[in-house]
């Protein structure tokens, strides 16, 4: 079902600017077999811009299709251009 108000500021004015079928619903979920993430739950891509508060999101989003668990790997500190960005702000700050 989806989203008709801007999650961030509750207007109805929203503008959506891209879509895409049958994306994976996780990025940061470890499968163990290549079949595994082959055949991995897939939902719709739907991103609104809300005209008044400016916050971009998944109208489209499914809570129910998502799979958090201990097999999820989130973090970003292996990625080099993560961690210059992190220094810099860090620098900045």
């Amino acid at each position: 079902m989806r989203i008709s108000k801007c999650p961030a500021c509750k207007n109805k004015q929203l503008i959506v600017f891209y879509e895409i079928e049958k994306v994976p619903v996780h990025s940061v979920l470890n499968l163990k077999t290549f079949e595994q993430a082959r055949d991995y739950k897939t939902g719709r891509l739907t991103l609104a811009f809300c005209s008044l508060c400016g916050f971009i999101f998944n109208s489209d989003y499914d809570p129910k299709l998502h799979e958090y668990s201990s097999d999820c790997e989130e973090s970003q500190s292996f990625s080099s251009t993560f961690n210059r960005f992190a220094h810099a702000l860090a620098n900045d700050l």
